[in-house]
């Protein structure tokens, strides 16, 4: 939750490639219908990277929270398996996520 509120109040300064570290000016770059809008790629905008702001990336927090339905916030895992600034909205019930992405919203 902490990552997600700095990045967008943007109070963390310059990332690791030297771009800003928050998500004025990123995209939702995909709608995948009836699961999801994914965006927050801070970097490249483009799906391919994104950054936490506690190091490239973090490990899981918890899993209490589950993907019930329209509006929930969650984060995809990146390549290395920890979380970044990649996130989705939930627009529909996706409970095979559980367990596997981080709902915070």
């Amino acid at each position: 939750m902490e990552n997600f509120r700095a990045l967008c109040t943007r109070v963390k300064g310059i990332n690791t490639v030297d771009k800003p570290l928050h998500y004025k000016g990123s995209t939702f770059h995909s709608v995948v219908p009836g699961y999801m809008v994914h965006g927050g790629d801070i970097n490249n905008r483009n799906r391919t990277s994104g950054e936490s702001i506690y190091d490239p990336t973090f490990i899981d927090e918890n899993f209490v929270k589950k993907h019930t339905g329209l509006g929930i916030l969650s984060m995809p895992k990146t390549g290395t398996g920890g979380n970044g600034s990649q996130l989705f909205i939930c627009t529909n019930k996706v409970e095979w996520l559980d367990l596997k992405q981080v709902v915070f919203g």
